[in-house]
Formats: structure tokens, sequence, C-alpha cells
């Protein structure tokens, strides 16, 4: 998309792509493309309502795709609960203000 998150110095632009890219692979594939294509067709409608439009189809699209990263967060959850279920679906990501930023 050409965004620019974050600038840092040259030195460290590596580690940080790397871990950017890290952070965004624990999330399931499919809810990656689909999140791109939501923020491609916010920008191509350029307007937030025409985005927010196309977030409805394309997020429950997102929560009714099935991969096995799905089958074992449901597996967590019939045999540990919802305690089970968000540690294993949130186990390795911590948002912000808790996240890497955070820890500056």
């Amino acid at each position: 998309l050409g965004l620019v998150n974050e600038v840092v110095p040259l030195d460290q632009l590596l580690p940080k792509a790397r871990a950017l890219a890290e952070r965004i692979a624990r999330v399931p594939e499919p809810s990656v493309r689909l999140n791109k294509a939501v923020t491609c067709y916010g920008l191509l409608a350029m307007g937030l309502g025409a985005g927010m439009l196309m977030n409805i189809p394309l997020s429950a699209m997102a929560h009714a795709s099935y991969d096995a990263q799905r089958g074992d967060l449901l597996e967590a959850m019939k045999t540990g609960g919802l305690k089970a279920f968000l540690e294993m679906r949130d186990g390795g990501f911590r948002p912000e203000p808790f996240g890497p930023k955070s820890q500056r």
C-alpha cells in the first residue's frame, strides 16, 4: 500500500521490519488478506462510509473462514473453556499499550 508505519534508523530497519512481519504472521492468513482488501477498497473509495460498508461482508468472511489454527482454537475452547481459548488466541500477541512499542 505504500503506507509508512514507523520511521527508524537504517541499522534498525531490518529488525523492525522482521518484528512487524512476525507479528502479522501470528494472525490467520485469511484475516490478513481480507483486512488488506478492506484497507485497499477503503482507499480506493476515498471515503470512510464506503470503506465501512466493505468491511461488513469481508469481516464476515474472515470470521467464517476455517483453517487449522481456528480448529485448534475451537478445540482449546471445548477442552479448557473461554480462558484457554483466549490464551491460545492472544498468547503471542500483545496489542498496544502493552505491546512492543511500550517496551521502549
